[in-house]
């Protein structure tokens, strides 16, 4: 069904208009490895869709947010590594759509259902734009082992982690000039460290084995280790910062 040309452009709208660019972001041609059956043409005007939360040529807004993960509402591949950039436009072109403004003159239900889905957009975001959530819910989706049920960690990782432990134990004894400056490079080490591991879980997942594989339960173990290594690097971090700002 063809807009009409004096329709005015909406954030919603596909991607080529609102962004100069293809089409190839819209859900229409999400890659396989995001969640299935999302639609990728409105059901009420035949318009395409860039989100399967609202359309941005009818203004039509769909209750069935919670069927789509958070990479899909975004017309995203489930994956670990995405463009983040491409994320937060996507994530200001939504916020703009389902904005109150949008709906002004439409009935209330289509209102509190805009707000239902805007905070299940800001949910998305959260969690995506951040690496680390990231890997936690793409593994939660792919179906492995959750935190509090594994928290083995890489092979020497605790003992290695003991030793930097008396570091800053040794450090916050004596936190004068020279230790700040100790401080300050540990937790640098810390930060490569972990993004050494989220590098290690990116390639684990770039080459997760399909459903039914026997090798797939071992490599989301070796995921789960990694990312737990990660936690407690962060912790240790927050402590550093901590101590450095006191």
């Amino acid at each position: 069904m063809a807009e009409s040309p004096n329709r005015p452009a909406h954030p919603l709208d596909a991607p080529e208009a609102a962004a100069g660019g293809s089409a190839c972001g819209s859900l229409g041609h999400t890659p396989a490895a995001s969640i299935c059956a999302v639609p990728s043409r409105c059901v009420r005007c035949d318009e395409p869709l860039t989100t399967p939360l609202v359309c941005g040529s009818c203004r039509t807004v769909f209750p069935a947010a919670n069927e789509y993960d958070h990479f899909a509402r975004f017309g995203l591949p489930r994956t670990m590594e995405i463009d983040e950039r491409d994320l937060e436009r996507r994530y200001l072109m939504l916020s703009r759509g389902l904005h109150p403004d949008q709906f002004a003159v439409r009935g209330t239900e289509d209102k509190l259902l805009a707000e239902q889905l805007s905070a299940h957009v800001n949910d998305a975001f959260s969690v995506l734009k951040d690496r680390f959530r990231r890997a936690e819910y793409l593994l939660e989706l792919e179906g492995g082992p959750q935190r509090a049920q594994e928290k083995r960690t890489p092979a020497g990782f605790l003992a290695e982690m003991l030793e930097v432990n008396e570091q800053i134990e040794e450090a916050r004894g004596a936190l004068d000039d020279s230790a700040r400056k100790q401080m300050a490079s540990l937790r640098a080490e810390i930060t490569k460290r972990r993004d050494a591991f989220l590098a290690e879980v990116a390639q684990a997942f770039a080459s997760l084995p399909a459903q039914g594989d026997l090798r797939r339960p071992g490599v989301l173990l070796k995921i789960r280790e990694r990312l737990n290594a990660c936690a407690y690097l962060e912790g240790l971090s927050v402590q550093i910062r901590e101590m450095l700002v006191s």
